[in-house]
């Protein structure tokens, strides 16, 4: 596994202390039921049956389409799986939990292939006591495929200023 941050997770896996990419974090057991469930591998496209969008029939033309569907499909979200965190910081454990355990399974099941898994985090922002920003976190994963450039999220992190990426290659 290949980690790479921007500035913002930096500074979020600094306030964690803990050296979340290196320990495994207990998850929430329907948070871990998604992760174990299975893959539905269609038209070359893989993905995670647990997650609340799949769908039944992908025909899909370009790779890009491929990498796009992949990436929306197979998002999960640890915002759901806590009633009360003690800090927000929880959404990004369970968040890397989830990309490491994600990215294990499928170094394993699909040796031949390679993936990234991009999990984002944000805090809640207040302007005036109005939220206008809520925060959480979200893990997605996509095939990185030749013809495709793979340009899902991380390469136009600008764009992203406000979110703190976490990308793992397998």
């Amino acid at each position: 596994m290949i980690f790479k941050t921007n500035k913002e997770m930096e500074d979020y896996l600094l306030q964690t202390g803990s050296g979340i990419l290196n320990k495994t974090v207990d998850l929430p057991i329907e948070l871990e039921k998604i992760l174990k469930s299975d893959f539905t591998t269609n038209n070359d496209c893989i993905i995670l049956q647990g997650t609340p969008n799949v769908h039944e029939r992908i025909n899909l033309i370009s790779d890009g389409e491929k990498c796009a569907l992949e990436f929306q499909e197979n998002s999960i979200h640890p915002l759901d799986f806590i009633e009360h965190p003690r800090s927000e910081l929880e959404y990004l454990t369970l968040a890397i939990e989830c990309g490491k355990r994600l990215a294990n399974r499928l170094t394993n099941e699909f040796k031949e292939k390679k993936f990234k898994i991009i999990v984002s985090f944000n805090e809640t922002k207040k302007e005036n006591e109005k939220i206008i920003q809520i925060g959480g976190s979200s893990v997605s994963f996509y095939q990185i495929r030749d013809k495709c450039k793979n340009k899902i999220l991380f390469e136009n992190k600008k764009e992203y200023v406000s979110e703190a990426l976490l990308e793992i290659n397998i």
